[in-house]
């Protein structure tokens, strides 16, 4: 892993570098647990490696995409070649995953073939117990997305240490927006997820704690980056990941690129009027889904 001193938490934002602003160049090797979600062999998302045949991303990836059009790449530093491609067989998405609020935006994708596990591929250790992270901690989110709100994409793999916001805080800063307990909040001026990162790892000390979700703009220091709590849903990746389970449960929650999302907790009759207020940020905010 790359050493905490290869990070400069003041270095200036520095577009002309071709990088994630405030981040650093970085190898596979270095986030061996990261891959990349392919359509049409372009990048749309990143995800995680968490078994050598299961990827742990974000459910919006997977919106109106069919497991027959989308590859996982592992093993390579540089967006959209080199490494090792596999087909998707099906995905997993949570059944209370609501495309307008983003709630539950959390998906398994279930892999063709198993990944060969090596130095530039192995499983992220995911954090195991409901534990306080203290605003402030710093932690690593990497990616090939978009260098600022208006790009370009990275061409190579890039990574940045960003700090944990307090969720109070992170409340305020977007106010009409019903965050709840499944979701972090991470970033700093210039310092940020961007498009085309959606999914992809929030690592704190060696642990996988959330998946990039959305935000507003990219760096925005009074807008950070809005992650799924990886710790709140322990209980729903142990039942994806197991095939006994995921067979027994799959009319409740397994889902595809053609699932139907307006059912259970997403029927508009039965809605949370919390989560209403969400929908509002959609305009007033132009908050944007990390993919592309």
């Amino acid at each position: 892993m790359i050493t905490a001193n290869a990070y400069d938490d003041n270095a200036p934002y520095d577009s002309g570098q071709g990088r994630i602003a405030g981040g650093i160049n970085a190898t596979i090797t270095e986030h061996p647990y990261l891959v990349a979600l392919e359509s049409n062999s372009r990048l749309v998302c990143g995800g995680s490696i968490v078994s050598p045949n299961l990827i742990l991303t974000a459910a919006h990836c997977l919106i109106n995409r069919n497991p027959s059009h989308v590859a996982v790449r592992y093993g390579s530093t540089d967006r959209e070649k080199g490494g090792t491609v596999v087909p998707t067989k099906q995905f997993f998405v949570h059944s209370d995953f609501d495309t307008q609020t983003t709630q539950h935006d959390i998906a398994l994708i279930e892999l063709e073939e198993p990944i060969i596990f090596s130095r530039s591929a192995r499983p992220v250790q995911i954090i195991k117990q409901l534990i306080d992270l203290p605003p402030g901690t710093k932690c690593i989110v990497s990616g090939w997305g978009m260098l600022n709100t208006y790009g370009p994409m990275a061409d190579r793999l890039q990574s940045v240490r960003v700090p944990l916001w307090n969720m109070g805080a992170c409340g305020k800063a977007y106010p009409t927006v019903y965050l709840g307990e499944g979701k972090l909040c991470a970033g700093s001026a210039g310092k940020d997820s961007c498009q085309a990162d959606s999914g992809g790892p929030l690592v704190c000390n060696g642990k996988l704690v959330g998946l990039v979700s959305f935000g507003q703009d990219c760096g925005d220091p009074r807008h950070p980056g809005v992650y799924t709590s990886v710790q709140h849903y322990l209980d729903w990746i142990e039942m994806a990941k197991s095939p006994e389970r995921r067979q027994r449960e799959r009319t409740r929650w397994i889902g595809s690129a053609n699932h139907n999302y307006n059912s259970g907790k997403n029927d508009a009759s039965k809605i949370d009027p919390k989560l209403v207020l969400s929908l509002v940020m959609l305009f007033a905010f132009k908050l944007q889904q990390r993919f592309v």
